[in-house]
């Protein structure tokens, strides 16, 4: 397998750390899943990264700070990917 090195923002590299985690596989698997999907013409639903920071943060602030603001980023991750889940497999 070829290496490839890719610099991301620091909050991009987050969203794709909490993407993975919340998926349960490494980042480097999550990247090949979304490339693989994207070349495949089989395009995941997206949101803007600013999307997903104001989607975490109305977590955080619903919650009234209960849980930290990491905890409502997994949330958030986790929230995406089962709604991803259930319209991949409708489709």
């Amino acid at each position: 397998m070829r290496e490839l090195k890719l610099r991301l923002p620091d909050d991009e590299a987050a969203a794709i750390d909490i993407l993975a985690q919340s998926r349960g596989i490494n980042r480097a698997e999550c990247l090949r899943q979304l490339i693989r999907n994207a070349t495949a013409g089989n395009q995941p639903i997206t949101l803007s990264l600013p999307t997903y920071h104001r989607l975490a943060t109305e977590i955080h602030r619903q919650l009234r700070g209960v849980i930290s603001k990491l905890h409502a980023d997994q949330a958030a991750a986790i929230a995406i990917n089962i709604i991803h889940e259930h319209h991949s497999r409708s489709n």
